[in-house]
């Protein structure tokens, strides 16, 4: 157990305050993909409490969920990373220790996700260190980390994967229907994330070509069908009222995949 401390932080511009009062029960330095995109640093720094432990002092931070399960808070303002939280642990939330007035008076006792370290960052050899995904780690830092080391961070279990004859415009296809972010790439399959999730499209060649039928959840489905056919998919269905609560419309693609467009009203 860590001790006891009061300390105060908050975001760049001043417009987020918090304190936090009590013992963190874990603090990490945190390698991991996901991480590092969203601080736009190498590494971040985070301690664990209690929700009880945490008082906002002003302002109100904004909430991105980056995962089916995670949760960050940052400031809307100045863009400050402040707060992670899992669904699986509602009673604890995560801060940054960088955000504190005196980062130096919580100081982290371990490194995790090594597995996902940059190659020119140096572990601290004073620290304890979690090259996998132990269930130490699953315990005191991220809940989601229930993955094991066989499989990327960010990645679900099951990738949706399309090869297509001409690939590079199915990409830009899914870029600017879905706002997709990934890029083509002429010798590997092309990533591109939407959402929470991820699907690889390659170019047919030494495998045949194969279509895919995907069902994708977007904040306005009639908005989002529209600008499928506008940059030249079929309409299968137009948008309608499903019996299961969904808002869906059906296009088809020149490539042959079904895309099922759907909003949960």
């Amino acid at each position: 157990m860590q001790a006891q401390v009061k300390v105060k932080g908050g975001c760049l511009c001043g417009a987020i305050r918090y304190q936090v009062d009590g013992a963190p029960s874990s603090i990490s330095i945190c390698h991991c993909r996901s991480c590092r995109r969203a601080s736009g640093a190498p590494a971040v720094s985070w301690f664990v409490i209690s929700r009880a432990q945490f008082k906002l002092l002003s302002g109100n931070p904004a909430a991105y969920r980056s995962s089916a399960q995670v949760q960050r808070g940052f400031c809307g303002k100045c863009g400050t990373q402040l707060t992670y939280a899992h669904d699986s642990a509602p009673q604890t939330i995560e801060l940054t220790t960088a955000s504190l007035d005196q980062p130096s008076a919580i100081e982290p006792t371990k490194e995790i996700w090594l597995s996902e370290k940059l190659p020119w960052v140096a572990a601290n050899p004073d620290l304890e260190h979690d090259l996998q995904d132990s269930e130490e780690t699953i315990q005191d830092h991220k809940p989601s980390a229930h993955r094991e080391s066989f499989q990327p961070a960010e990645r679900h279990s099951v990738i949706p994967r399309i090869m297509a004859a001409d690939a590079e415009p199915l990409v830009e296809f899914v870029k600017q229907v879905f706002a997709a972010t990934g890029d083509y790439h002429p010798q590997a399959p092309a990533e591109l994330r939407l959402g929470d999730s991820v699907i690889m499209i390659s170019d047919a060649g030494l495998r045949p070509p194969m279509a895919a039928c995907l069902y994708v959840y977007v904040p306005n489905a009639d908005a989002t069908w529209q600008r499928a056919i506008d940059l030249g998919a079929v309409s299968i269905e137009p948008p309608s009222n499903t019996p299961w609560g969904d808002r869906r419309g059906i296009v088809a693609d020149r490539w042959g995949n079904t895309w099922q467009i759907a909003t949960r009203r």
